[in-house]
């Protein structure tokens, strides 16, 4: 999308507005399914920001940010209104994590941390993978996200919500939405990323007072989704999706 539209687009959006969808992990089965597909290919493109981040830009020139997490963990989506897809995030159950980004930033506060509240790893989604198409960032989709997020967390009843969030830009989104940083775990460098990493989490329970509404409003959204759309369309083109 050319950037001279942004401030079109903007307005389109706003007038056109589409909350976020969430998808469940796909049924297990051969392969990876088309819409995750098509999630790592934007995904990639919007990470690689104009070669800011080389590595998501493959040799033939095309985008990639493949990752096997995508297959067990929900994905918060946000489409244009032509069906296109611009932005999202990915919330896993802990316990389906076979290499959890927190805990790798430092092991035993990861597990401190969770001793200290009482919970175990069937408590906690951790989130991560935030992105948002270049031509469409400033319009609010990247906190409208992050609150979805919140709102799954309360869907899915979890306890906790963990992230590695990163000072170039995500950190301010995960604030102003409640999250708090841990100090403990530090500061990590991450260069793939071009960014510094610091861990923040929420309790989704209690969300503050400035997002509960939104909070609320987007956990109904998400009840209604996830009970009345089939898993053999959950599993299908993300284009073919409602």
């Amino acid at each position: 999308m050319n950037r001279t539209n942004v401030a079109d687009v903007r307005a389109e959006y706003r007038l056109r507005h589409q909350l976020p969808q969430v998808w469940p992990p796909p049924a297990p089965a051969p392969g990876t399914p088309l819409w995750i597909r098509e999630i790592q290919h934007r995904r990639g493109e919007a990470i690689w920001d104009d070669g800011l981040r080389p590595t998501f830009k493959r040799d033939d020139g095309t985008f990639e940010d493949p990752d096997h997490h995508d297959l067990v963990g929900y994905h918060m989506v946000q489409t244009a209104a032509d069906g296109v897809v611009i932005g999202g995030l990915r919330s896993t159950p802990l316990e389906a994590l076979s290499d959890s980004r927190v805990g790798r930033c430092h092991p035993a506060r990861a597990e401190h941390l969770l001793r200290s509240r009482g919970l175990n790893d069937s408590d906690v989604l951790e989130v991560a993978r935030v992105w948002i198409a270049p031509a469409w960032r400033g319009a609010g989709l990247g906190a409208e996200l992050i609150l979805a997020s919140v709102a799954l967390g309360q869907v899915l009843e979890r306890r906790m919500l963990w992230c590695t969030a990163g000072a170039r830009h995500g950190e301010r989104i995960f604030l102003r939405a409640g999250w708090e940083l841990r100090p403990e775990f530090g500061v990590h460098e991450e260069p793939e990323l071009a960014d510094t990493l610091r861990v923040a989490v929420i309790d989704p329970g209690r969300p503050p007072a400035h997002v509960r509404e939104a909070v609320t409003m987007l956990a109904n959204h998400f009840r209604d989704t996830l009970r009345r759309v089939p898993q053999s369309e959950r599993d299908g083109n993300l284009h073919d999706q409602p």
